[in-house]
């Protein structure tokens, strides 16, 4: 999220070197805040929200929104976070379709399933890391990293929004820690079990928090995908206005 005038929303940045960062700023910690200069993308779909960062410009504000197992961090999280939430997809997907707002964040009414399906071929990001290669989505820095392994699987979300134009999705997720959950699992206890373990995680403990998708869309088709997700534990004794 970037703040303007006062007010947050949400934009894109493209990926920096984490070599670079790390050597510079020490370890990439979840919810940094940081200050740094930034110019508009130049990419094929000409996204209007996404932007690359000069990485030497960077300057780190904040690090007290990091533990993640705090709840006084969700708090102050919760603050900067759920005033920038949309209402629904359908609600947003005129600005998709003409490239003015192509990174969100909306909280499902309803998560009905999540699906483990054969992929026939990885995405370009994540065969550079499988072959121990990282590159800016801009292709201006490229350095070793750790290979990863291939996952032969698509990951989806079914899910409806809490809008009457809603008829459901069914949506393709991405998010790094729930690729790196399949492979741990996998690792320990094989393929089968690491879906169900993934499955679980997935529908039965993130609905158990206030479970929000970041939703963003592909770089090539312009579609709408899960990038992240977003969930603080549930507030206990919450005002009935919180919930419209």
């Amino acid at each position: 999220m970037i703040k303007e005038q006062n007010r947050y929303k949400w934009i894109r940045i493209y990926p920096v070197s984490l070599d670079y960062y790390k050597k510079h700023y020490g370890e990439l910690k979840k919810f940094t805040r940081i200050k740094a200069k930034i110019a508009p993308a130049k990419e094929k779909l000409s996204r209007k929200d996404s932007f690359k960062i000069k990485m030497e410009s960077i300057e780190i504000i904040d690090q007290t929104l990091t533990d993640t197992k705090n709840d006084p961090s969700w708090e102050k999280r919760n603050k900067l976070v759920l005033p920038t939430k949309s209402k629904s997809i359908e609600d947003i997907d005129n600005l998709r379709k003409n490239k003015v707002k192509t990174i969100a964040i909306i909280k499902p009414k309803s998560v009905d399933d999540f699906l483990i399906e054969p992929k026939e071929r990885g995405s370009k990001w994540e065969k550079e890391l499988i072959n121990g290669k990282q590159t800016t989505l801009v292709g201006d820095y490229e350095a070793e990293v750790r290979p990863v392994e291939h996952i032969p699987f698509i990951f989806r979300y079914v899910f409806k929004c809490n809008d009457n134009r809603c008829k459901g999705h069914k949506m393709m997720i991405e998010d790094w820690e729930i690729l790196e959950l399949w492979r741990k699992e996998k690792k320990s206890k094989g393929i089968e079990k690491a879906h169900k373990s993934v499955k679980y995680k997935c529908i039965k403990e993130m609905t158990e928090k206030n479970l929000h998708f970041i939703i963003g869309t592909e770089s090539s088709y312009n579609n709408w995908i899960i990038i992240s997700l977003y969930y603080p534990p549930k507030r206990k004794n919450r005002k009935i206005t919180e919930f419209f």
